[in-house]
């Protein structure tokens, strides 16, 4: 990276981040079949963003520490998004998400 490219990316460490990643851990490590016993095949579909929204989080953290403040950004937003739709779907019965 050259030095023009450098003064721009500006890392700052995250204080407890340890603790951070451990939350996002304990989050990645959540399992909805016990909530969604009737139906495992839903309950995989929401482990899965759940699995890929700790993903999202995690890289958000990196992201932010190197100093990439905008893709820390669009990662955190990212893993909202999914969010929001893992909510919006976790209440639904599985044939009325096909017709979606």
């Amino acid at each position: 990276m050259s030095d023009y490219l450098k003064s721009y990316v500006k890392p700052i460490k995250i204080e407890n981040v340890d603790e951070y990643y451990s939350l996002i851990q304990e989050i990645s490590l959540s399992d909805t079949s016990r909530i969604f016993a009737e139906n495992l095949s839903h309950s995989a579909h929401i482990n899965m963003l759940i699995k890929e929204i700790s993903i999202l989080l995690a890289n958000s953290l990196r992201l932010y520490e190197m100093g990439y403040f905008d893709n820390a950004y669009y990662s955190l937003r990212s893993a909202n998004e999914l969010a929001t739709v893992m909510l919006g779907l976790s209440d639904k019965e599985d044939f009325k998400i096909k017709s979606l």
